[in-house]
């Protein structure tokens, strides 16, 4: 096999796949920004990834009775099914989305509810939760309030998506925001783009 041919194929292999999971509604602004610059940065690297744009899918964040946990059995969507089998499939995740109301949008909550299922995500042994997932992921978010916020406040938004979702299903989470994204500005947009260098070194 020739020098070029060698070059030809590491250029265009394809390593590691990465889910995205993607929760924003309008498309201008910072999420915006962060997805088409992850997309871009991961293509340059010839990693596989996949995005879930929830809002494009029209995803149904309500849980029904037939869903409910406690229901036995419980029904799991067609969907849904097809969204774990993916979520099996890896074990790098990056989830962008803003914060609302000290915490992640309403769809977005709605997919961990009816997606991550006992059975699936995480189970009880006498009690004890058991971690069923494994694999990294990386958060960011967008904020309207200042970083200094979270000094007086406290950092809930974060936590609850990094220990109380993602690390009770045992992923190892970072999360990284955005603060004082209420208007787009240059110096917003290059803080923005050293959060996605800092996403995409840590997935990686």
């Amino acid at each position: 096999m020739s020098k070029q041919t060698l070059k030809y194929y590491f250029l265009n292999f394809r390593i590691m796949k990465v889910l995205i999971v993607y929760a924003h509604p309008g498309s201008e602004g910072y999420c915006p920004m962060v997805l088409q610059q992850t997309v871009a940065k991961l293509n340059d690297k010839n990693i596989e990834f996949e995005v879930l744009n929830l809002y494009e899918m029209k995803y149904d964040p309500v849980l029904y009775p037939e869903e409910l946990y406690t229901k036995k059995p419980f029904e799991i969507s067609k969907q849904n099914l097809e969204i774990q089998r993916k979520i099996k499939e890896v074990e790098k995740f990056i989830f962008i989305y803003p914060v609302w109301w000290g915490t992640m949008p309403a769809i977005l909550k709605g997919f961990f509810e009816k997606v991550f299922t006992p059975g699936f995500a995480f189970n009880f042994k006498g009690g004890v939760p058991i971690k069923l997932l494994k694999g990294k992921a990386v958060v960011i978010n967008t904020r309207g309030s200042p970083k200094v916020a979270t000094w007086f406040l406290g950092d809930t938004a974060n936590k609850h998506i990094a220990k109380d979702i993602l690390g009770f299903f045992g992923i190892t989470t970072k999360t990284l925001s955005l603060y004082g994204a209420t208007s787009l500005k240059d110096s917003k947009i290059e803080e923005l783009s050293k959060l996605v260098d800092k996403a995409i070194n840590y997935i990686l």
